[in-house]
């Protein structure tokens, strides 16, 4: 199978710090009805919106780069995972994919996922609805992480909106 130009998908892949305690070194998790998975091995950590057309690579990439340079404590690995589900929820359409057969390989080229609508391809963000995603993946009650109006704790950013260091021997988890 060729994919001409895309990739079905949008997956994520980060550097993780490894928990000194072999039983909390792996983790999954899965939210089937918008067929996203995340897997923490160790020392990597992968999330992925699958068929979601490479909506989310396309659309979030540019943030999720800016965490690549770091090794994240498991804690701010499950805040990306909550943003990547929340974000597949908010998927409003289904990408179409035309697949052309030859004796070498099958080859799939996927129409535009725009269309000919001019509604944007994710429905609007939502703070109180993500904030419920990210509760469930911390197991934390959401008035510890929500604060209406719009107010959702972070331990990916510092107050500076920069990434912030966690380091796991100072931070320990879970």
């Amino acid at each position: 199978m060729r994919f001409l130009g895309f990739f079905p998908g949008s997956v994520f892949v980060f550097r993780l710090q490894d928990h000194p305690d072999q039983r909390f070194r792996f983790d999954f998790r899965d939210l089937p009805h918008v067929l996203a998975i995340a897997i923490r091995m160790g020392s990597v950590g992968i999330v992925a919106a699958l068929q979601d057309g490479g909506a989310q690579a396309a659309g979030f990439s540019s943030y999720m780069e800016r965490y690549r340079p770091y090794a994240l404590h498991p804690v701010q690995f499950l805040e990306l995972v909550a943003m990547v589900f929340y974000k597949a929820t908010l998927l409003n359409r289904t990408p179409k994919y035309l697949i052309t057969e030859s004796t070498t390989a099958i080859q799939i080229i996927q129409m535009p996922m725009q269309g000919l609508s001019l509604k944007p391809i994710f429905d609007e963000w939502d703070q109180a609805a993500y904030a419920q995603h990210l509760a469930a993946h911390l197991n934390l009650p959401l008035d510890q992480v929500y604060k209406p109006p719009d107010a959702v704790i972070t331990w990916l950013n510092g107050p500076d909106g920069q990434p912030r260091r966690l380091l796991l021997r100072e931070h320990t988890w879970p």
